[in-house]
Order: structure tokens, then sequence, then C-alpha cells
């Protein structure tokens, strides 16, 4: 090394580095292995490092050449030529694994995955910087094992010691010398030594040189000035493998406490006789507020950590010295879909350390559109402690194959019995025999039970929806309140309980999540189910031959048949898919509402579609045509609607049509054919729209707006792209929170996509 404070950038010309680029010590190793090769900027020359090991030292001159340990060669050389390090890099990869130094097989990772993602907010720099000699026998007592930056202005500057479980936290190169090594070089600034007013330059010679020399440079970072990053660096302690060595032993989270503090915090066992008789951090620090590191805790292990963003992933536990810095903790809300379309919602909420998914929705027929692919579904996921589900639709439900079976899905247990239903039949013949698979790997939350991720408390709450066993979520974190309200209505039988559910369990929210699914609708006119049911009342009382046209999985509807029969002593009908469905309906609820078996008198005995469109079963034939029926048909139900026509010829039959209109009157996108298909069949006189919508309408938004009262946002998802949240009756403050943009407020960073 040159006897000169270091500046390490400054003898890499243009000249050594197109030499560099050019060689196979970059064409046929570097590039070629950079899931596993580091490049280092060193004091006029470049390295190339292997497990964080130099494998290779280049040095300007006509002929490149590395200079190596013969330790690695096995003794073969210490020398390399461009084309012996081909030759000889798989021995070296070999020597090098030999010595299982873990920390160092854990730092590369850290650097090389999360230089590999381009969502990281970090960009990693170096590896083992120390400052050069300047003609002294030792170097100086301070060195950081990584050196990142930030992507993006006021770039920040994190500087990082590394430990891999237990072993590294006490002894002369423990935790404690760290601390005062790191505490040293923050002084520096003060006392005239290599402090980071020095280090900024460095940096900055440092990215333009890795720039030059052929590595990859986030497009921000090419222009950096010393005036663009912040005057302080921030200092980090991170601890893989935090896991303790033994049943009953300290994890090195607690063993590091030992050894710094004398109040037993982050579950400390034993304090160490260094911080009884020497000090303890406050000591060594001198109570210095400003030099603030932050610390990091995670579970992951080798030998493949799968840590991708190496300050920012969530499985880091994160700890700080000062009680107020955890003011600076952060949560995101990240709506990946649904701000400007209906459904194929997914939200994602995390923190530092906790990553809930609320629905993995797959997008409607007649989204226009690409939906998201599997390898799009698995990033989304990643790191995540839970995907919840609010119901079973799918555009709330529809990836739940794509989820890895580590990551743990969750969802009510009525509503997974419902998918059960509904996959048992679409999977005869096994094509969705993944989609069955990852249903019975599905847990279940309850009604008012919180679930706790980490530093995330969840409580579903039920909601009245046109799906069975649909929730709300109530998100709590670091004092502030979300509520995510999924799909929900007031007109629904149970509707009522809302505002009463919102005043007593929830209260006032931080932040509201809701959908807006008829903001675009507000000329669409809501019956309650209730109007729905007295309307039926008096077409069975006039109609022997009823069909409603609608889905089976809609409990009120249902429910709503369902009460009119019993009041007319019709009989009500279903295949046996739909029995199926009931049965569930019936098996999780208490009130006789929503009570279909057959106990009552008036619902008759379930028929299959073999049993009436083929044999024609004359006692199920005479009992219908006797008594006269209400019978729930489904889109795909045209045959059925057909034979039952041919043999119900004494009276005009009846179609209640209980679906969207946009269904048969819609765009080409929108309409389905089977709907089309089974409306044909009838006269147009003969059809009675009997609908009303599963979504909460304009004045049931804007109460439930003024219920919750949001603080700081309200985040409108579910909704068409134009609708506007805006345009709600709710108050002028209320409207300046409604948030369509990215921004952060109050430590809560909302993105939207």
């Amino acid at each position: 090394m040159k006897n000169r404070d270091s500046f390490r950038s400054l003898d890499i010309d243009n000249a050594f580095a197109q030499r560099f680029r050019s060689s196979k010590f970059y064409t046929e190793i570097y590039s070629k292995h950079k899931d596993e090769v580091i490049i280092g900027i060193r004091d006029g020359y470049i390295c190339l490092y292997y497990n964080c090991d130099c494998i290779g030292k280049i040095k300007p001159g006509k002929v490149l050449k590395g200079e190596i340990n013969g330790y690695f060669t096995d003794k073969q050389t210490d020398v390399m030529t461009e084309d012996s390090i081909i030759n000889l890099y798989p021995l070296i990869k070999v020597q090098s694994d030999k010595r299982q130094k873990q920390e160092k097989q854990a730092q590369q990772q850290l650097y090389i995955q999360n230089n590999n993602n381009p969502n990281s907010n970090w960009f990693c720099i170096d590896v083992e910087f120390t400052k050069s000699l300047n003609g002294k026998k030792k170097a100086e007592n301070w060195r950081f094992d990584l050196i990142a930056i930030t992507k993006t202005k006021p770039y920040k500057v994190a500087l990082i010691e590394l430990k891999y479980g237990n072993k590294a936290i006490s002894g002369k190169s423990g935790i404690r010398k760290h601390i005062k090594d790191f505490y040293e070089f923050y002084q520096n600034d003060n006392n005239g030594g290599f402090g980071f007013t020095t280090l900024k330059s460095e940096i900055i010679g440092i990215i333009n040189a890795l720039d030059k020399v052929g590595v990859s440079i986030p497009q921000g970072l090419k222009e950096i000035s010393e005036n663009d990053i912040e005057s302080k660096p921030e200092f980090y302690f991170i601890t893989l493998n935090n896991n303790p060595e033994r049943i009953g032993g300290s994890n090195p989270k607690q063993s590091m406490s030992g050894y710094l503090f004398s109040d037993k915090r982050w579950g400390c066992k034993k304090i160490s006789t260094s911080v009884t008789e020497d000090g303890d951090y406050y000591d060594i620090t001198h109570k210095d507020r400003e030099f603030s590191p932050i610390f990091l805790f995670s579970n992951r292990t080798l030998p493949n950590l799968g840590i991708t963003d190496i300050l920012e992933d969530k499985s880091y536990e994160k700890e700080y010295v000062y009680p107020n810095q955890k003011e600076t903790k952060k949560m995101n809300i990240t709506i990946y879909r649904g701000a400007a379309q209906i459904g194929g919602c997914i939200t994602e909420i995390s923190t530092d350390v906790a990553k809930v998914i609320i629905d993995l929705g797959s997008n409607l027929p007649e989204c226009k559109q690409e939906d998201f692919t599997k390898e799009e579904i698995t990033e989304v996921v990643k790191g995540a402690d839970a995907v919840l589900y609010t119901h079973y639709h799918g555009d709330h439900v529809g990836f739940i194959s794509m989820v890895p079976e580590a990551v743990r899905q969750y969802i009510g247990a009525g509503a997974q019995d419902v998918l059960r239903c509904k996959y048992a039949v679409l999977n005869k013949k096994g094509e969705f025999q993944k989609e069955v698979d990852a249903i019975e790997r599905m847990l279940n939350y309850e009604a008012s039970i919180p679930l706790q991720f980490k530093d995330l408390k969840v409580t579903p709450f039920y909601c009245s929806h046109s799906a069975f066993d649909a929730y709300m979520f109530k998100i709590e974190w670091n004092g502030k309140v979300i509520l995510h309200t999924g799909d929900f209505r007031k007109h629904g039988y149970m509707g009522n309980k809302l505002i009463p559910m919102l005043k007593k369990y929830v209260g006032q929210v931080d932040v509201l999540i809701t959908e807006g699914t008829m903001l675009g609708r507000k000329d669409e006119t809501v019956k309650t189910e209730y109007e729905i049911q007295k309307a039926t009342k008096e077409i069975l009382t006039s109609h022997k031959y009823v069909f409603a046209l609608g889905s089976s999985t809609d409990i009120d509807r249902m429910a709503s048949f369902h009460a009119a029969c019993k009041a007319t002593k019709r009989h009500f009908y279903v295949d046996q898919y739909q029995q199926s469905i009931l049965d569930v309906f019936t098996k999780y609820t208490s009130s006789p509402l929503y009570d279909f078996s057959n106990s009552n008198g008036y619902q008759g005995t379930t028929f299959g579609l073999w049993e009436f469109c083929h044999t024609k079963k004359e006692s199920v034939v005479k009992e219908m045509q006797r008594r006269g029926f209400l019978m729930p048909v489904r889109s795909s139900g045209e045959y059925l609607v057909k034979a039952m026509l041919d043999v119900y010829t004494d009276e005009e039959p009846i179609l209640l049509y209980s679906m969207w209109d946009g269904y048969w009157k819609g765009t080409e996108e929108q309409r389905i054919p089977g709907v089309e298909a089974i409306r044909s069949l009838f006269k147009p006189e003969n059809i009675i729209p009997m609908h009303t919508s599963g979504h909460a309408d304009v004045c049931s938004l804007s109460e439930v707006c003024r219920t919750v009262n949001p603080k700081l946002a309200i985040i409108p998802i579910h909704k068409e792209k134009d609708s506007d949240f805006s345009s709600l009756p709710i108050t002028e403050e209320q409207k300046s929170k409604v948030i369509t943009s990215n921004v952060t407020i109050e430590g809560i960073n909302i993105r939207i996509r």
C-alpha cells in the first residue's frame, strides 16, 4: 500500500478499468459468477471476493495477474494469470468453503442478494473496509464489514458490522470492541481524524470506480456528489442465526445484551462482568445520544439466508439503545391492485419486522389489465408472516394456489368450507388439485379474536356481504390503528350490526382502507334484503313456477328466497352443489334465517341433475306441480332449466334475475354467456329483476367514514378508475385525507401501484 491515506478509487484509471473488463478475471469469473463473486476497489487495485475471502488482487499492468494466498490454490501458486484463474476457480471455492467462516459466507450473501434485488432501498458498495496503513505498522482499530448507500436522495450511508450466531459476541473481537471502534470513528470528525467527512469522498470514488470496472450501479448513484450525502452515517449491527445453540440457552440477542447493558433488556439472562467492572454501553459512548447504532436480529441461517434487503428485510427484529428512537419505526401500506379497478385486490401492510397480505385476488373476467404471474405473486408474498382473506370470492382469493407452502394463509372456517364445496365440483378431472391442496392448508381465524404477527395485531370482525363468512380487519401497530373493510354493505340482514360494531370495537382509526364499488354506480337502486324477500313473496303468491338466477354462495339472497318459500308454502328446490353450500351456511350459523335444513317442511328433498333431467322421477315431478316451487339456478345451469321447462308447461314460468345487470347487457367482456342463454329461455315480460348489490352504497360508505373518522388517511380500493371518493357526503377535512398517490404520513408510507 502507498504511504498515504486511502482514497481507494483514485488509481483506478480508465485504461486499467478497460483492461480489467476485457480480461478473463471479469468475463469468465465475475460476469459468470455474479451470484457468488464480489468486486472490491482497493488502494490502486481491484479485489475479487468469494465468501468475502480475497481470491485475487488484480493490479495495473500490461499483463493482468491476480495475487492470491497460496492456501486457496493448495500451494500451487500465489500469482494467477487470466487462464489459470479459470482452471483454479473450482479449487479456490473448495478451499474457501473449507474454512467454514459462516460470518463471511453470510456477509457475501447479504451483499449479493441485496444488490440483485431491484426493490431494495440500499446498494452495497464495499466489504471489509478499512483505511490504508499510511505508513503505520497496524491498521486503524475500526473497520466495516459492509458499506451500503441508499439509491435515492438524500443519500444515507450505512456502516455495518455483521455477526453470525453466538460465537462472536464475546472476546477481544466481540461486540464491546466493535462499539468502541465505531464510536472512535464517529468522533474522528471532531478530532481531525479519518472520519465520515473523509469517507464520503472515498465512497464517491468507490462508486465511480465500480461503474468503470463493470459493476451495475443504480442510475441515481452515477451523478452523486458529497453534498448529496447526509452529514452523518447510520451504524448497524446485524446478527444472523439469532438462535440459541442449545435448548434453554441464550440467543445472540440476549447474549449481546448481557455484554452491553446492565438493565437486562432484550431478554438478557446473564450480565457480563465486563459490564459490571468496566462499564456498559453508556460508559463506552459517554452517553452520546447522537451516536445511535441500530441493532438488527434475524433467525435466518445458512446455507440460504433468503434476505434480499440488507437493512429492511421483514425477518429482522429491530432494537434501539434509546427508547425514544422507536418513534422512527415505519409502517408500509402498499396497494398493489384495487385503487383503479374493481376486484383483483391485493394489499400489503408491513413494518420493520412483520408483513401481512390482505387478499390475493385475481382479476375479474371483464378486467382489461394483465393479471399477475406466479413469479409476481411469489415476490409479493415473499417474507410474509401471513396472507389473510376477507372472503371467498375469486377476486379476493384467486391466487391461493400460487402461495408457497411456507407462507400461512388464513380465512374464516365457513368460508373455507364454501371453497371446499366449490373446488370439489371444479376438480372432477383433477385440473384444480393445486387449489384443493391450498384450501386444505389454510388456517382459520375467528371473529373478534386477535392474531399477533410480531408487532402487528390483526383482529377480524364479521361483516355483511354477498359472500358468507366475510370479515373486516382491524390492524394495530405502534399506537396506530388501520381498518381494512374488505367488501361490505349495510343493506344485508346483518348490516344493522355494522355501525354499532365499529363504534364499540374499532373506534377512531388512523387509516381507513375501504371498498368503493358503488361509487361508479350511484344511480343503481339499492334494495334491502328484506325488500327482496317481500317482493319474492309477492311473485310466489301469483306464480307457481319460479326460477331465480343468481349466486349459490350469496347467503342473504338464498335466505331471502328460502324465507319467501316458507311464507308462501312453496317448495325450495336446489341441486346437489347448492345443497352442499346451504349445508355450510346451516352449520356455521345459529339464526333460523340461515337454517336451510329439511326440518322446516317446505324445502323438500334435494334432487340431483341426473335424477330429474334423465329419469324424470314421477314423485318429484308431481310434488313440484302440486305445490309449485322456487328453484335457484346458476349461470351454468341452462340444460337443467330447459329440462324443467319441458315438464312444467301448465303455467308460464318466471325468472327472477338476481345478478348484476352488466352480466347480460354490459360490455362484451362483462357479459356471461350462460346468463344470456338462460334469460333467452324466458319471455322478456316474465323476467323480473330481483337483485341488490353486495357492496356498500354511497350512504353506507359515508357513514363508515364518519364513524371511524380517520385521523390521517382514507385509501379507496375495489373501485373503478374514474370514480371519485371525494364526492361522498363527508366533511371537507375527511375529503382532504383521501389518498390516491404515494405519500408518507406520521411514519406510515402509503404506496399506490
